[in-house]
């Protein structure tokens, strides 16, 4: 039998299959790990990904994912320093619910918009 059970990727089919097919299926991935490696990517672009920002924001505003989340946050840092877009939804991220990101907000503020940093307050 697979290692995935009935919450897997295949669980609304896997009972159609036949029996031998299913030790040949390939381990499903989550969805999580797919959008954490497309933000990744787009960070390591640099500007030559600058288009991307608007979807980075709505990652960075919108995902489930705390990891996803962090990821998008760096993405955005790596691609918009000099974006007051950027700047603007880095000090948003001050205000989340999760430690991690606020404190990783501020980090990259800093670095990329010493002067945006100082206006919302950060030291």
């Amino acid at each position: 039998m697979p290692p995935w059970g009935k919450d897997s990727a295949y669980a609304g089919f896997l009972d159609q299959l036949p029996e031998w097919m299913e030790d040949h299926l390939p381990q499903p991935v989550d969805a999580w790990i797919i959008r954490m490696n497309a933000v990744a990517i787009l960070g390591r672009q640099g500007k030559g990904a600058k288009s991307a920002i608007p979807a980075l924001e709505r990652v960075l505003k919108g995902d489930e994912n705390e990891t996803v989340r962090a990821y998008a946050l760096e993405s955005l840092a790596r691609i918009g320093q000099g974006d007051s877009n950027v700047a603007r939804a880095l000090i948003d991220t001050l205000r989340d619910a999760e430690p991690m990101l606020r404190m990783e907000a501020t980090n990259y503020l800093k670095a990329i918009d010493p002067q945006a940093a100082a206006k919302a307050g950060v030291k």
